[in-house]
């Protein structure tokens, strides 16, 4: 799938971050146990 349109790119942007922020949540909550 290509993203011809840069709200596609904007969106995919906005993925990563959010995944890398449930990732680092995740990291924490695990270094808290």
């Amino acid at each position: 799938m290509k993203y011809s349109l840069p709200g596609g790119l904007i969106s995919n942007l906005f993925h990563m971050k959010l995944t890398t922020n449930l990732i680092r949540i995740v990291g924490k909550m695990n270094l808290a146990k």
